[in-house]
């Protein structure tokens, strides 16, 4: 290991703290490569009795997304320092964590708004007994990343109903985060028409000015009793094209959805 190179992604954030920071930077080691794995998809087919063909079954990701590169402290374009002792440990427990996934981000135009949740393992890259780098293995607990959190806010009656756009990558069901707030008292059913598979959700003697909050993907709700909610958590249809989501209720209310669409691209 003579040197390195240095990449256009130069920086990742970890657990909201920054490799740059520690004044490290991505690169690459004597024309090592640095790699990003998507996942990929298999099928399960069946074979057509007295035909070539076969038949599509389902459909199952292999593996999570994961990443491999190379990191070193940074001096300039020509050479990179050696770490000491203090350094190391900062590193070691800064990115070897044991408390399960946390948030990490690269920095590289056009893929910085990409986040995934993240476990870190490091190698040491050593010379003549020193450390010069660290080989860096990010293994996500997905098959995509996601956006930051997105919200939408907006006032429906049972007059008015409001569009969602669904955008995410995944053709699937997402589950945000809702906030209502009823404007007059009663029994609140919300209902998005186009998820055919699912009733009504329905909110039982609501007081107007009151808050409720439903953690669709937790199961979690606040600001109403158990016995009040039929708990048919309300969810987004997202299909392999702009999905069009019709938010309806029967009572006045401001609603704030809190979401992150699923992304598949990979740096």
């Amino acid at each position: 290991m003579k040197g390195n190179e240095y990449v256009d992604a130069t920086n990742f954030i970890f657990d909201g703290k920054s490799l740059n920071d520690f004044g490290f930077i991505i690169c690459e080691f004597n024309g090592e490569t640095n790699t990003s794995t998507p996942s990929n998809i298999t099928f399960t087919t069946l074979k057509v009795p007295d035909n070539d063909r076969r038949r599509f079954i389902s459909s199952n990701y292999e593996d999570v997304v994961s990443f491999e590169f190379s990191i070193a402290k940074y001096e300039n374009k020509k050479n990179n320092l050696p770490i000491n002792s203090y350094e190391d440990r900062a590193m070691r427990k800064w990115l070897c964590r044991e408390d399960g996934f946390h948030e990490f981000i690269i920095e590289q135009e056009d893929f910085y708004n990409i986040y995934y949740n993240a476990q870190i393992n490091i190698t040491p890259q050593m010379v003549a007994g020193r450390i010069r780098g660290y080989r860096v293995t990010v293994i996500t607990d997905n098959v995509y990343g996601y956006t930051e959190w997105l919200e939408t806010e907006l006032d429906i009656n049972n007059t008015s109903p409001y569009i969602f756009l669904a955008l995410s990558d995944r053709a699937d069901y997402f589950y945000p985060i809702w906030e209502i707030i009823p404007m007059q008292n009663g029994d609140l059913h919300l209902k998005i028409l186009e998820d055919i598979n699912q009733t009504n959700t329905i909110f039982n003697s609501v007081k107007a000015g009151g808050k409720i909050i439903i953690d669709s993907e937790n199961g979690i709700i606040e600001g109403i009793s158990p016995d009040n909610f039929n708990w048919q958590l309300p969810r987004i249809v997202q299909g392999y094209d702009e999905t069009v989501n019709t938010i309806t209720s029967t009572l006045p209310c401001h609603i704030k959805i809190k979401y992150r669409l699923a992304r598949k691209a990979v740096c």
